[in-house]
């Protein structure tokens, strides 16, 4: 249940065990994994997902969907070193925040490219104006799965009523992944 995990590490401990095992035994221990140093185990993590998002296609949005989560396993990794001693515990706010970056980061990997992937975050996060018939327009014309109904049914929400219903879809879906 990867969309259970608390962390990014959690994540990929239990995302595509066979690929993070791959990359895990034939990448990142070869790279010295976390045996020779705080700097060599970090540069081995973000060179592993580098590869990681290349192997999935050669493209800018593999590599930075690779960047992305190699940054986000170093952080991971860099914030328990600083909490040594203290036991890790799976939380409710984990879940979520792992949720919303592992749903934001999928955004590069499934767009077309770089610019496409900027489009639909704009406008999934609208900060600067960007209206939501604008995320229904690229969806429409990207790979993304969606019905042509929902699309149709959705051109006409505004982009605060969106970002609202976004948020309780992730916020409702941690909860539901979260309970015992």
């Amino acid at each position: 249940h990867p969309y259970r995990a608390a962390s990014p590490i959690d994540f990929w401990r239990r995302w595509h065990i066979t690929l993070s095992a791959f990359l895990r035994n034939y990448l990142y221990i070869p790279l010295g994994g976390n045996r020779h140093g705080l700097p060599r185990q970090m540069g081995a993590l973000g060179l592993t997902m580098l590869l990681g998002g290349l192997w999935h296609g050669a493209g800018w949005n593999f590599l930075t969907w690779g960047a992305l989560h190699g940054a986000a396993l170093i952080a991971n990794h860099l914030g328990r070193r600083a909490r040594a001693g203290e036991p890790v515990r799976a939380s409710f706010a984990g879940v979520v925040l792992t949720q919303l970056f592992v749903a934001l980061a999928w955004v590069p990997f499934r767009a077309g490219s770089l610019s496409a992937a900027g489009k639909l975050l704009r406008a999934m996060i609208p900060l600067d104006g960007v209206r939501w018939s604008e995320l229904v327009e690229l969806a429409r014309t990207t790979r993304l799965p969606i019905p042509q109904s929902y699309l149709t049914k959705w051109g006409s929400v505004t982009p605060e009523a969106a970002s609202v219903v976004w948020l309780s879809i992730v916020l409702a879906t941690a909860m539901l992944i979260t309970w015992p």
